[in-house]
């Protein structure tokens, strides 16, 4: 079955953003299984400190910039993502969002209305992952750099030295965090760890490529 003929109506006008196929036209690792209709992730295999990638069921025309802009640089079964999270525990996740800037909220928040991978960093222990959390929820509260969002995806379009020169303009919005430079920051911070592109500026799907971390296997239920 090919994009756009999946079960619900999967991402009919962008076909080659779809997180489930390859572009052989082969199913990936971390498609869904049978559940139909609303459904939750079960979160037995999932640790504090992973990372939870998103794309949504039909791209709105921002999360198609991003998913176009970041095709320049990744593999369709990586640019697919265009949101990310970490995962705190207890069915929660910390992110930052253009509504509401870095909040806490429930995974389902991201699964009512898309599809998401899971992303560990190889080797992280417990005291590791207690301390991205931590990091993570002194977070809550900031503003959203949506700016540096937008530039974070259009970069690619950009010769390196006129990136290096917006980037430096945006220097003022340091106080402001997007979805991936949130994880940058918590990572850099606490696991000495960085995941950017060649702007030096973190993207979803470079989480997505990046092989610091392991693959995490995405259990379905149905909701009740």
């Amino acid at each position: 079955m090919r994009p756009g003929a999946w079960p619900g109506g999967w991402n009919v006008l962008s076909p080659q953003f779809s997180p489930y196929w390859n572009d052989r036209g082969e199913p990936r690792p971390w498609r869904p299984g049978v559940v139909s209709g609303p459904r939750l992730p079960n979160f037995s295999d999932w640790q504090p400190g992973d990372v939870v990638l998103y794309a949504p069921e039909k791209y709105n025309a921002k999360q198609l910039v991003i998913a176009a802009a970041q095709r320049t640089s990744f593999a369709a079964e990586h640019a697919c993502w265009t949101h990310c999270a970490l995962y705190v525990g207890g069915g929660y996740i910390v992110d930052a969002l253009g509504v509401g800037g870095v909040d806490k909220r429930p995974v389902e928040t991201l699964t009512n209305d898309g599809h998401i991978r899971v992303r560990r960093l190889k080797a992280i222990d417990a005291t590791a992952q207690q301390d991205v959390c931590n990091d993570a929820n002194a977070w809550i509260g900031t503003g959203y750099a949506a700016i540096k969002a937008t530039f974070a995806g259009l970069a690619q379009y950009f010769s390196p030295q006129w990136a290096q020169f917006i980037l430096n303009l945006l220097q003022g919005d340091e106080a402001l965090l997007y979805c991936a430079e949130l994880i940058e920051a918590v990572y850099t911070a606490q696991l000495n760890v960085t995941v950017c592109n060649s702007t030096g500026l973190p993207l979803p799907a470079a989480y997505s490529r990046d092989s610091q971390f392991d693959e995490v296997l995405v259990g379905w239920r149905a909701a009740i």
